[in-house]
């Protein structure tokens, strides 16, 4: 009888064998047992000789075991993610930053040239006769820095407030907050302690003179310089803190990276220019 006549006896003697190597290579039994694992397989496959019904699957997932010589798969690192790189404002930001955080606009004392800011979150009352357009604007005003000086945030509340928004005519500004410099129709006076972290803010919205276009600015811009950002600039007829007179009701995008680097963790009430530079350069 020829062996390939009896696919069965040929597969038979092939395994008594593989049994024999086994026993005689103990060292090497896992390698012999998937060896052996997959003839067996093979010889199950073609046992029924030609013609045969038997179906044959994929021998890792018949034995439960790893095909002979092969690689175990890779192992995916699992971990957090890379760090990112510190946010850098660009230098033009950086400079427009300091010509409004230091100082203050009605103020000449050098003692200023420090950072101020709050440490703590604002709580803002309202008085006086506000149009529904103000308070629409100072909701604006409040959602968009709610994501600019994280994580301080900015709430209404009547009671125990820390900043007080007035909405009168101009003729009640000094009797309200006597430090008010004439011939504004906004104006913010804010106090701060021994650590330059300020502690509370007054601002005046005039009711009378103006259009609800140009008070909508006033109240943007007054509570923003309140954060801490006591200066205007000529560089941007756009910007918030532009120092001529407009009626703009948005920040532009450098005017978030200035708010948004103020309230950076990095920077800490009480820097100078040259401490908020190297707090900025550290990683």
């Amino acid at each position: 009888m020829e062996i390939g006549q009896c696919p069965q006896l040929f597969w038979c003697v092939i395994s008594i064998t593989l049994c024999v190597i086994l026993v005689r290579n103990v060292r090497r039994l896992g390698g012999a047992i998937a060896l052996a694992a997959v003839l067996w397989q093979s010889w199950v496959a073609v046992g029924s000789g030609p013609g045969g019904g038997g179906r044959s699957r994929d021998r890792s997932d018949a034995l439960g075991l790893p095909l002979p010589f092969q690689n175990p798969s890779p192992q995916v690192a699992q971990g957090t993610p890379p760090p990112t790189a510190p946010w850098r404002p660009d230098a033009a930001t950086l400079q427009e930053f300091e010509a409004i955080a230091f100082g203050g606009e009605f103020s000449r004392d050098r003692s200023l040239q420090v950072i101020r800011k709050w440490a703590t979150d604002l709580r803002i009352a309202i008085a006086g006769r506000p149009t529904q357009g103000d308070l629409e604007t100072l909701e604006r005003t409040i959602a968009d820095l709610s994501g600019l000086i994280a994580p301080r945030r900015i709430r209404l509340e009547r009671q125990n407030s820390n900043v007080a928004i007035h909405f009168v005519p101009t003729a009640e500004f000094r009797r309200i907050e006597p430090n008010y410099v004439e011939g504004n129709r906004g104006f913010f006076y804010v106090w701060w302690n021994n650590r330059s972290e300020i502690t509370r803010s007054r601002i005046l919205i005039a009711t009378d003179g103006i259009t609800q276009a140009e008070r909508s600015h006033l109240i943007r811009e007054e509570l923003t310089q309140s954060l801490g950002l006591m200066n205007d600039s000529w560089r941007d007829p756009a910007s918030t803190f532009y120092q001529g007179w407009t009626a703009t009701q948005t920040y532009t995008d450098r005017d978030r990276a200035i708010i948004r680097l103020l309230y950076d963790p990095r920077i800490r009430p009480g820097m100078n220019r040259r401490e908020v530079r190297r707090a900025i350069a550290s990683p």
